[in-house]
């Protein structure tokens, strides 16, 4: 516990960590109900549903994204992976059409009811559930009430779930 070990030095919780591209991407992938979780085989495209670390890597040419997100250089030894905390990196999750992908294809699971009508409160609850794993909080369901007005559109939905994509509580690992 916190008041046990403030600066966590006997490891008593699992210090908070911020998850690589590789896991980022798997994760989005994960909520959004497109996951390919086969295991093995030849290694697959950026545009792939299968798991990041299938993904194919040109030595001479790696994507700009995974360098965003400080990617090791594939053609030199790397002992440790740095860590850095960037604009663009937001501005990727922001504005890159996969990550917005990923918020609409979550809403088209049959389980998740996302249509006019029906209670927001109970809309939000199974919300959280798939992105953050927790239910919601008082203020998060008048956050999302205020966001998405009485009878929010399709669209005002995928904006939500997109912005809970981007929350650090959906990025780290706690």
């Amino acid at each position: 516990s916190i008041g046990v070990d403030p600066d966590n030095r006997l490891l008593s919780r699992f210090p908070l960590q911020r998850h690589s591209f590789e896991t980022q991407r798997d994760a989005l992938l994960a909520v959004s109900g497109n996951l390919d979780l086969k295991t093995g085989g030849p290694p697959a495209g950026s545009d792939s549903r299968r798991r990041t670390l299938y993904g194919f890597v040109n030595r001479m040419d790696v994507p700009p994204e995974m360098t965003t997100f400080d990617f090791p250089s594939p053609s030199t030894s790397c002992p440790q992976r740095s860590a850095t905390t960037v604009a663009p990196q937001a501005l990727y999750l922001m504005n890159n059409e996969f990550v917005m992908q990923c918020a609409s294809a979550m809403l088209q699971g049959a389980n998740f009811g996302i249509t006019p009508g029906n209670d927001i409160s109970e809309k939000v609850q199974i919300v959280f559930q798939r992105v953050l794993g927790r239910s919601p909080a008082e203020n998060d369901i008048r956050n999302a009430r205020s966001f998405l007005g009485t009878d929010p559109s399709r669209e005002r939905w995928e904006h939500y779930v997109h912005a809970l994509l981007l929350t650090n509580e959906f990025g780290f690992t706690d």
